[in-house]
């Protein structure tokens, strides 16, 4: 459907703070007793992991922007 434009690092790191982020926001930012700084901190981390798992970034979208790394092959003579 989507062509991924997430790279390997860009998606390892968005899946470590995304997690980190999405469970600060849901326990220590009382995310899920109602409070907004939590819910949305909850909201935030899981796009985070949602574009880290996918490989698929729709801000990158409008700018043509690519972190897949491209491939290095020997060149042809």
């Amino acid at each position: 459907m989507f062509r991924r434009n997430c790279g390997t690092v860009d998606r390892s790191v968005r899946l470590m703070v995304g997690a980190v982020v999405l469970l600060v926001g849901l326990f220590r930012l009382g995310g899920l007793q109602g409070d907004i700084v939590g819910q949305v901190a909850a909201f935030v981390g899981f796009l985070m992991v949602t574009t880290g798992i996918s490989g698929f970034c729709i801000l990158y979208v409008p700018f043509g922007i690519s972190t897949i790394e491209k491939k290095k092959g020997i060149p042809r003579l």
